[in-house]
């Protein structure tokens, strides 16, 4: 698939001028390659997103991310925090892999998640409020609006761990959603 199909096929599902010029300007390489290149996560979930792939593992997509979020933000959470935080998102990523439901979830850590995030400074609380909607909207892919808003949000963007776990990130979305499922669905809709 040429330059010129990919450009077709991200102006007709609506992908950002940005993310079509970054195709255009990666070459004559394969659309397979330019997946395992491109270095934003929002963008590779957006697109699966938009092609309604859910993925039977978004839940494991979503928390796995929390935890690597986790590691680039540690050294900003209170000594006091970082026990409980770690804790809490470890029984989270348990309690989804062994199929407890949205309802049990929620019912299970919505307090605790609150309390947490009581007198913590904004962007701290902020990152409190994403765990709380990971496991709320369980079955759900909010990959793509976590991973968008931890572009810019203030905790993360400073880390100087931050770059290590956008790489982690893009290496969970690759695992999880592969090209070729990308490739297929694609195919399946007649736009290659």
């Amino acid at each position: 698939m040429d330059v010129v199909k990919q450009q077709k096929i991200l102006a007709s599902v609506g992908a950002c001028e940005i993310s079509q010029r970054w195709v255009d300007e990666a070459g004559n390489i394969s659309a397979a390659d330019k997946w395992g290149l491109c270095e934003r996560p929002d963008w590779l979930l957006w697109l699966a997103v938009r092609l309604k792939i859910l993925p039977q593992t978004i839940d494991i997509i979503n928390i796995r991310t929390l935890l690597v979020i986790y590691g680039a933000i540690e050294s900003k959470i209170p000594a006091a925090d970082k026990v409980d935080t770690l804790r809490l998102l470890k029984n989270i990523y348990d309690d989804m892999l062994n199929g407890m439901s949205r309802d049990e979830l929620a019912s299970k850590y919505a307090l605790r998640i609150i309390h947490m995030r009581q007198n913590r400074s904004s962007q701290l609380s902020a990152f409190y409020g994403y765990i709380y909607d990971t496991a709320y909207c369980a079955g759900q892919n909010i990959f793509h609006y976590l991973s968008r808003s931890l572009l810019s949000m203030n905790i993360f963007y400073d880390c100087p761990g931050r770059d290590a776990a956008l790489h982690e990130q893009l290496g969970i979305i690759r695992e999880q959603i592969p090209w070729h499922t990308i490739h297929t669905k694609l195919d399946s809709l007649g736009l290659i």
